[in-house]
């Protein structure tokens, strides 16, 4: 049985296959610049703690809603705004000036790429 992509969904598999690297990376790279933030942001102990934590309390807290707010307003309507979101939010972790600011962010951070 031979089956051929249209150009649509070869579109949608590339968004998809895309996204879902970016959730791997982002799981990844939360304890490898721990160091860094330790350094840069003069972070003690505990900040850095709060960090992962920020990020898996979000994480697991958004996982079931999105798949909700998917059935209600639509997949590819959900898709997009946790992308956005996800953009935003990056730029501004990267921009944060201390560890309390990078803490408050990076929770919804976690949120985003779950969809």
């Amino acid at each position: 049985m031979r089956s051929t992509l249209s150009g649509q969904s070869i579109l949608v598999l590339t968004a998809v296959c895309l996204s879902s690297s970016m959730v791997g990376l982002e799981i990844s790279s939360v304890p490898i610049i721990l160091s860094t933030l330790e350094k840069v942001l003069r972070a003690d102990f505990r900040q850095l703690q709060w960090t992962i934590n920020a990020y898996t309390i979000a994480a697991s807290t958004v996982m079931m809603a999105t798949g909700v707010l998917a059935d209600r307003y639509g997949r590819k309507r959900i898709f997009v705004a946790a992308i956005i979101a996800f953009g935003v939010a990056s730029l501004i972790c990267g921009l944060a000036p201390n560890m309390p600011v990078l803490i408050l962010i990076e929770g919804p951070l976690a949120a985003t790429p779950d969809t």
